[in-house]
This record gives structure tokens, sequence and C-alpha cells, in this order.
């Protein structure tokens, strides 16, 4: 997203390179009156082309990244949601049929009575 400060016309009004090219502010000065006002807006119009051809296609790139974001973070959400939810208790299968389920007991270990 670095701008860029160039332009195809060597001398300007708009771009800084373009401004620059003119050597000292007299001469930009000069230049800039001794233009007629259709010339001006043509020069006007070149740049403000420059940058829209610039700017479409960061712009695009930008909203492609701005939904990537959106969806990554819908899925982050969901995926620390998801690790949340407690697990399901596992039951024991019956020995025998017509027996319920019950959970599994925790058997203490044998006590030693002296």
């Amino acid at each position: 997203m670095r701008p860029r400060l160039g332009t195809t016309q060597s001398k300007g009004y708009i771009y800084w390179g373009s401004i620059a090219a003119h050597g000292s502010v007299d001469i930009l000065q000069a230049s800039f009156h001794a233009e007629s006002a259709r010339t001006l807006n043509d020069h006007l119009l070149h740049h403000i082309f420059d940058v829209s051809s610039v700017s479409v296609p960061k712009y695009r790139v930008v909203s492609v990244a701005i939904a990537t974001l959106a969806i990554g973070g819908v899925l982050a959400v969901s995926a620390l949601l998801l690790n949340d939810v407690p697990k399901p208790v596992q039951m024991e299968k019956p020995a025998a049929t017509g027996t319920s389920l019950q959970p599994k007991a925790v058997q203490a270990a044998p006590s030693r009575e002296r």
C-alpha cells in the first residue's frame, strides 16, 4: 500500500515528482501561470486518472483482506466457543441385558486395617 509518487507526465502540478521536476518554485510558478485554464484542467484530469488507476486495484486488495479478516475472526470465535463445550460423560456398558446404564464408578483403593 505504499504510495506511487510518479506519473506518466514529466512535469505537472499534482504529483510530488512532477512538481519537483520544474527545478525551482519560480519556474513552477511561471509555468503554472503561463498555462491556460483548459491546459490546467487537462493536467488535473490526467493526474486524477493516474491516481484512480492506482487506487482501484489497491482498494480491491484491501476489501479482500478485510473479508478474509472477518472470516478468520468468525472461525477463531467459533473454535474458542467449541473448545469450551463440556465433553459428554461416558457410560459403562451393562454386563447383562435389562440393567440400566450407570456412570463409571470410581473404585476406592482397599484400605489396609491393622
